[in-house]
């Protein structure tokens, strides 16, 4: 269904940002 696919899609970004945020942090320490 479209709201699930929306969901999945989201959760992707979502750990991909937070994965991005991780090693920024980590180079600036």
């Amino acid at each position: 269904s479209i709201s699930s696919n929306f969901d999945q899609v989201y959760t992707k970004n979502y750990r991909h940002s937070h994965n991005n945020t991780n090693i920024i942090r980590f180079i600036l320490e």
